[in-house]
């Protein structure tokens, strides 16, 4: 068990796709097990079942927790950063949340191209504090589990609420994973009035 302060984790998947299945069969029994472990210190599981739930699960993101979101994603010029609990859409705009609202430590995008320059951009729009995040360059197959290799690193290995020590656990998991389709960096927020490291 790490020694570090434990996280508060906000997991957000689909219950609608059942591409989803076999790839939440394995993330949820280890985020049930790093809860009995000691390494949250409070869960809140958020299943979705329809694309307007999205954005209120989102705005409800408290300061410094792990976020997780197993979604779809998309971008293209008109609409450069969505979300949706179907491949086949609506999706909703991440720039329908308030700008500079997001307190997250740390955000493991599951989604398809979560790594583009738009959404990594309307990531910097809402976040408000600097942000470990972890993407996916382009397509995020129902196969590909880097996202369970990255959250159980920085569950064990990281102190809570730090952005730099799960910077730093995402980086040794996409390493250690050969998942290179995956990135990381620390986003820092975009606009006036956002909460800058001490």
């Amino acid at each position: 068990m790490t020694q570090n302060a434990p996280w508060t984790v906000r997991h957000l998947y689909p219950t609608v796709d059942p591409g989803f299945d076999r790839y939440l069969r394995r993330m949820r029994p280890l985020i049930s097990q790093a809860r009995d472990a000691g390494w949250i210190y409070e869960l809140h599981e958020v299943p979705l079942s329809d694309d307007s739930q999205i954005l209120p699960a989102l705005a409800r993101i408290e300061p410094g927790e792990l976020v997780i979101i197993d979604s779809h994603g998309w971008v293209d010029v008109d609409d450069p950063a969505r979300l949706g609990t179907r491949a086949i859409g609506p999706y909703v705009q991440l720039a329908n949340l308030p700008a500079n609202s997001c307190s997250a430590g740390a955000l493991v995008l599951g989604n398809c191209r979560g790594g583009r320059s738009e959404f990594l951009a309307a990531v910097a729009r809402w976040v408000r504090r600097p942000t470990a995040v972890a993407y996916c360059f382009d397509e995020a197959d129902y196969s590909d589990h880097s996202p369970i290799a990255i959250v159980r690193e920085i569950l064990g290995t990281a102190a809570g609420a730090d952005e730099n020590e799960a910077l730093r656990a995402m980086d040794v998991a996409i390493y250690n994973h050969r998942a290179t389709a995956w990135g990381c960096e620390k986003i820092e927020p975009a606009h006036e009035g956002s909460l800058q490291e001490a």
